[in-house]
């Protein structure tokens, strides 16, 4: 076991062999424990994302900690240990792969164009893992094989400076978040022959046009319509496109799904059509320059930090048809006057965290 080991090199410094592939660490490089986990230092600072070390893929969160053990983000296929080994990756070259899966496990280059290969040691490549391009900064262009059909969650996540991307028709599956902390990305395309999804100006929806997926972060339009017939604002659609100042939900939708609109910190109102029945939580988090916004007359339930840190909301008016109100649902708007019919929709609003005087109870 790895971590019996350990216990003995902790105060010591590891040699420069323990490098990351394609990026050597340093020679004071060492692993450390916490009540929290262990941990990698690289000098001054601590290892994130995945980093090959004595031979083995390890995966450290944005916080520096190990993951290991199941059940885990990147499917059993993978063989992550409790020893936080990949033990089902091959390294070959700049590319951490799964045979097992046919999957992508962990970019390990520094190029700033990447073109996946749609094949590695002779076996198909058919996925693109769960954070497998983790924090590539550096990455301006990916080309993706049209042997790939899956693209896992926060696939691409943080690839702060990735400009665009073009999905190819074999893609069957994109997971959510998969372009998270995408800054720079100002247009996605699809290829026309893909039977899952589309692009409508620069914007991915699924094929029907019921769902919309990812707009991009850095697209410069300021306003926005969503089309007619959409159902769904997906998880995480809009997440800080703070180039928005306006956009129009149709009446087609019925869910805004988890953080759909989060940290659009351009958009100063927003109207949800009665036709939502479902807004999942933390949806409009961190718009800071909201000051209009309403809740349907169909919603029943408030989830918790839906309208949390939009410091600037002025009023809102809880509907009669709400019979829940989650924990911080309005966390940080200490501007806002609360409009409710009845003293027990008072109460509700208090144990959310609402301060009572900016509630207004009214016939």
């Amino acid at each position: 076991m790895k971590k019996l080991k350990l216990t003995k090199v902790i105060a010591i410094t590891l040699v420069a062999a323990s490098v990351l592939a394609l990026n050597p660490i340093g020679a004071n490089a060492e692993w450390k424990q916490d009540a929290k986990g262990w941990w990698y230092t690289e000098g001054n600072s601590w290892a994130e994302g995945f980093r090959v070390i004595d031979g083995y893929l390890y995966f450290f969160d944005s916080q520096g900690y190990m993951d290991h053990g199941k059940p885990n983000d990147f499917g059993d296929k993978v063989g992550l240990n409790d020893d936080g080994q990949f033990t089902n990756v091959t390294i070959n070259g700049a590319w951490a792969f799964c045979k097992l899966s046919g999957e992508i496990v962990a970019y390990l280059g520094s190029d700033s164009n990447v073109v996946i290969p749609d094949k590695i040691d002779n076996v198909a490549v058919t996925g693109i893992g769960n954070k497998a391009f983790y924090k590539h900064n550096n990455i301006k262009n990916i080309i993706i094989p049209n042997s790939v059909t899956n693209i896992e969650d926060s696939a691409f996540y943080g690839c702060a400076n990735l400009a665009s991307l073009n999905i190819p028709a074999s893609v069957q599956s994109i997971g959510e978040k998969a372009l998270i902390g995408c800054s720079s990305l100002a247009n996605i395309s699809v290829d026309d022959n893909n039977i899952s999804y589309k692009s409508v100006d620069g914007v991915l929806y699924s094929k029907n046009g019921t769902n919309i997926l990812c707009y991009p972060a850095a697209k410069v339009d300021k306003n926005y319509t969503i089309p007619s017939g959409v159902i769904i604002i997906g998880n995480s659609a809009f997440s800080k496109c703070t180039n928005l100042t306006s956009i129009e939900i149709p009446d087609s939708v019925k869910t805004i799904d988890y953080r759909a609109f989060e940290g659009c910190t351009g958009l100063t109102e927003i109207k949800i059509p009665d036709s939502v029945t479902s807004i999942v939580n933390s949806a409009f988090i961190g718009c800071s320059n909201l000051t209009s916004a309403n809740i349907p007359s169909g919603l029943t339930s408030i989830e918790p930090s839906i309208f949390a840190g939009c410091t600037n909301l002025t009023s809102m008016t809880i509907p009669n048809s709400v019979t829940q109100i989650g924990m911080s649902a309005f966390g940080g708007c200490k501007n806002t006057n609360f409009y409710v019919k009845s003293e027990a929709m008072k109460q509700l609003l208090r144990r959310s965290g609402v301060n009572q005087n900016k509630i207004v109870v009214s016939a």
